[in-house]
């Protein structure tokens, strides 16, 4: 066999039995690799042996693989091979995510790879690098170390991050209902794409307001307010939102979900005036049902409040759906009650006008006029009563 060819096959062995060794290495904790033999330690470059650390590479991405994006990928592990795997432990334990061994007192340049990586391929390089260890058998802990940085790069977006120990999370989170309250109401009232937008993004600043949370909990915080719109805006109704759930999980970063989220919850917001008029028209009949209950005293704000939105929305439905105003409604709710007093009640005008809520019998007249086409008492007299009902007893 060929010299070099040789030299090339026992190259790429110990490649592989230093690849095993540090996967190994990665996994275990220092407890369970004490006892690391001569042949083990050997299979490590020289200057890996001792105080050195673990840098994670991460070029994952939520986009659907391809084949130009396979290609891409192929082209930068070749790349990262000719920069860290001759001198490093370098290995690929799944597509996108690189791991290397390097020596602390000789270390790549991190800040260079990563600017020269940005041109070489449009992928979203982050480096997260962990403390140092004097001895193998510790590297369990520069490997957690770098992974824990993996969070700080949701946040913070593509760069390169070094561990540091005043890295802290949430213990408990606080779910902000208000925000999502302020989100189901700006679709609800046809509020514009800023106010959304800005909607969706206080939504974020109250949930990482005291701090780091876990990505998986950002995740779940996200998913549990897609699917509360989704059920407020579809309550009523047969009809059901897409909802991209698993696709939202796939995003590596902050300022990526948060974007994706809003464009979610926007295509909601343009569907839902398609799919709420039944919801719309139960509302209204709700309201108008307690109107009737007490047309002198009740109020659009109070009718609001036991249909459960606010009075603006009230408003804007009655004007949308039925083509005329709250107040035009209980208007002709007020009229409808006070024909009925004039008809089935001896009491006088002046007391039927306080019945149905208006102070001013002069008014309640000229309005009744309006509406009717005749006065009170003209439509007393038209009505032909032919009984003599008892008055009303005062006092």
């Amino acid at each position: 066999m060929d010299i070099e060819l040789l030299s090339e096959f026992s190259t790429a062995i110990q490649r592989v039995i230093s690849q095993r060794f540090l996967s190994d290495l990665i996994r275990k904790p220092a407890r369970k690799r004490l006892n690391i033999t001569d042949r083990e330690r050997q299979s490590i470059p020289e200057e890996c042996r001792t105080d050195s650390a673990i840098a994670i590479l991460d070029t994952r991405t939520s986009s659907d693989e391809t084949q130009e994006l396979e290609k891409i990928r192929e082209q930068y592990h070749t790349y990262l091979e000719q920069q860290l795997g001759s001198r490093y432990v370098f290995l690929q334990p799944e597509e996108g995510l690189y791991i290397c061994l390097f020596p602390a007192n000789n270390s790549p340049n991190w800040a260079a790879i990563y600017e020269a990586s940005s041109r070489y391929a449009p992928l979203p390089l982050s480096i997260a690098i962990g403390q140092s260890c004097r001895e193998l058998a510790f590297l369990h802990e520069s490997y957690l170390q770098a992974a824990s940085m993996i969070h700080v790069i949701f946040y913070k977006g593509p760069g390169v991050y070094s561990y540091s120990d005043r890295l802290s999370y949430q213990t408990e989170v606080e779910y902000p209902f208000h925000r999502q309250k302020e989100i189901f109401d700006e679709i609800e009232e046809g509020g514009t794409s800023e106010r959304l937008r800005d909607a969706v993004h206080a939504f974020y600043v109250d949930l990482y307001e005291k701090g780091m949370i876990e990505v998986e909990v950002a995740y779940l915080m996200t998913i549990r307010l897609i699917v509360s719109l989704e059920q407020g805006l579809s309550k009523g109704t047969s009809e059901r939102f897409s909802l991209p759930l698993f696709e939202i999980t796939r995003i590596e970063f902050l300022t990526e979900l948060e974007e994706r989220v809003y464009e979610v919850i926007k295509e909601m917001a343009g569907l839902y005036p398609m799919i709420k008029p039944q919801e719309d028209y139960n509302i209204i009949e709700r309201s108008i049902d307690h109107m009737k209950k007490d047309v002198a005293n009740t109020s659009l704000q109070h009718v609001a409040a036991q249909v459960f939105v606010t009075p603006n929305y009230l408003s804007m439905l009655f004007k949308s759906r039925t083509g005329k105003t709250f107040i035009d409604t209980l208007t002709d709710l007020r009229m409808e009650e006070a024909k009925r007093l004039i008809i089935e009640t001896s009491s006088k005008n002046f007391e039927i006008s306080q019945d149905v809520g208006y102070q001013d019998p002069r008014y309640f007249s000229k309005l009744f006029k309006q509406k009717i086409g005749m006065t009170p008492s003209e439509y007393r007299e038209r009505m032909g009563r032919t009984m003599v009902l008892p008055s009303r007893q005062l006092g």
